[in-house]
């Protein structure tokens, strides 16, 4: 009778390290990021056709800019703790860090190694989010960020 529960109790352990491994390895795949700068302006102006999904969030997080060009758009597959570059029209590169996922939200880290900035990010899938603040051609940069699991 010992050796019976001895080896239920092995199977029980087991199994739950199976499923402990299993659900690790899908939370460690990539993650797509759909990254796109925009240029903003004060200057009166038409948004960009490309922009016509997000105008109007753009325009609520930044009212008092009046005018929205897309610069570039880009998709990146991160993988946890490899940097990937996003190119800017300054000459630079932004990098982007998978830096993993915690109950609903991910991390990731921005860094822009020109302007010596690092930013941890908290996101989560399936919503628009931006970060915006570098000054480019009198206006600035807004990165906005849409991560699919």
């Amino acid at each position: 009778m010992r050796r019976w529960r001895f080896g239920f109790i092995f199977i029980l352990v087991a199994g739950f390290f199976a499923m402990g491994t299993i659900s690790v390895a899908q939370a460690a795949g990539p993650v797509k990021l759909k990254a796109v700068v925009i240029h903003a302006t004060k200057a009166p102006g038409k948004s960009h056709p490309g922009l016509k999904k997000i105008e109007k969030s753009l325009r609520t997080a930044f009212g008092q800019y009046k005018s929205f060009s897309l610069v570039s758009k880009q998709t990146l597959k991160l993988n946890k703790g490899k940097a990937q570059k996003l190119k800017l029209p300054s000459g630079g590169n932004a990098l982007l860090t998978y830096n993993g996922k915690a109950k609903t939200q991910h991390k990731l880290r921005l860094g822009l190694p020109k302007s010596k900035i690092k930013v941890d990010l908290s996101a989560p899938a399936g919503k628009m989010f931006y970060q915006a603040g570098l000054k480019h051609k009198k206006g600035i940069l807004i990165l906005g960020f849409f991560l699919k699991e």
